[in-house]
Formats: structure tokens, sequence, C-alpha cells
């Protein structure tokens, strides 16, 4: 992992919580996001860490019968307010991981009561909900994030996983943050719309380290 780092896609409030805590096992996209429309996933399934946004869905999704069924498995939900009652809706933060198995075009039928017709679905096996979510500016595009820059509960839990991960390059020792090429100062470009700005901050324990602010231009995306 020393030249790359694990991909991770952002998410909205409350699709994340959706994702994480009620059995949600589709992310809509009004695009691809993975390498040859999903070819990533052609041989086995691959985990993905959850970033949010720091913006919420809007409107705020309305859950369907079928899906407040599909998110019953426990207690019965009679409505949205009751599904999401209680849950960590973290925004702005590293909250979980998710096992991807594909990347289903948007001309191809997915029967998952939360899948959205005519957008790209990722489909999700299973995920992991992390107890101490980190503070973490996202990207529209899939960004990298390096290992050792996550804190040490979130390690623990992936630990059993993480050579499972899609990942995706760092920087060139050039640098600073391991990120892209740089562009101005200490700002690297991830691709054609994704650029990165680094800074040091402080963490848990009064140690600092560099961690990475994210800004876009140029990107449509719709997040469901």
């Amino acid at each position: 992992m020393e030249h790359s780092g694990l991909a991770t896609l952002s998410i909205k409030q409350p699709a994340a919580a959706l994702i994480l805590y009620r059995g949600k096992d589709v992310e809509n996209r009004s695009q691809s996001k993975f390498k040859g429309g999903g070819q990533e996933f052609n041989s086995q399934s691959h985990w993905v860490l959850i970033q949010t946004g720091q913006l919420r869905q809007t409107p705020e999704p309305t859950l369907s019968v079928a899906q407040l069924k599909a998110a019953s498995t426990v207690t019965q939900f009679m409505d949205t307010a009751a599904a999401m009652a209680g849950l960590d809706q973290t925004t702005g933060s590293i909250v979980g991981a998710m096992l991807v198995s594909e990347q289903r075009p948007a001309n191809q039928p997915c029967e998952s009561v939360w899948a959205s017709d005519n957008e790209v679905n990722i489909l999700i096996e299973k995920t992991i909900a992390f107890t101490c979510p980190q503070k973490c500016k996202g990207a529209l595009c899939l960004f990298p994030i390096r290992w050792e820059n996550l804190n040490k509960t979130i390690q623990q839990e992936l630990q059993e996983v993480k050579e499972r991960f899609i990942m995706r390059p760092l920087s060139t020792k050039k640098a600073k943050a391991g990120i892209g090429r740089l562009v101005g100062d200490n700002t690297f470009k991830l691709g054609p719309y994704c650029f990165v700005t680094c800074r040091d901050d402080v963490v848990e324990g009064g140690s600092r380290h560099t961690t990475n602010e994210y800004s876009n231009k140029g990107c449509t995306n719709s997040e469901t």
C-alpha cells in the first residue's frame, strides 16, 4: 500500500446510514464510479471506504413500503422517520466500508427494492460500520485514503479485509501528501476535475498528521 490508497466513495446522508444500518444493498449513481464500467469486480468482490458528504440529500428520501419492509430486520418500521430514528448519520467523515460485488449498467435491470431505474447500480454484499468515524473531506470522484492515515480503531476493524480493497494510486514522491500531480502550492491533481490540498491537522491524542482536503471542478453527479 506504499504508493496507493484505499478507494473511497462519498455518499450523502441518509443514504450512507441506510447502507450501513438498514440493509440498503444498492448505491445509485448517474455515471460509473469504477474502472472499465465496473470490470474491477469481474473476478471477485472488493471493499470500498464510505465517506459522507457535509451536505445531506435534498430532498430527504421517503422510503417505499417495500424498502421499509426490507429495512425491518428486527423491528417493523411504519414510516421513514421510524426507520431512521437513532441511526448514526455523521457527515463529513469516513464512517464505514462496503463490499461491492458489481456495478450494473443503467440499461440492465436490478431487482433490489433499493435500485433506481435508469441509473448505474452499485451492488453491495456486506458492510462494516465504524465505531469511531474519522473526519475527512471527500470528492465527487473515487479517491484514495492512505492506510496509515486511518485512525487505529478503523484499522483494527478493517484488519481482516484490508487486502481486498480496491486501491487507487497516490502521489509520486514529489507530492507532499502523496496524491496526484503538483499543480500549485500544496495542491495536487487527482484527475481531470479533482484536486486535493494538503494541510496538517491535530488528531486524537495530540499527534499530528497530514490530511487531505478535496475539491472538484466541473463534475456532475447524483447520490441516491
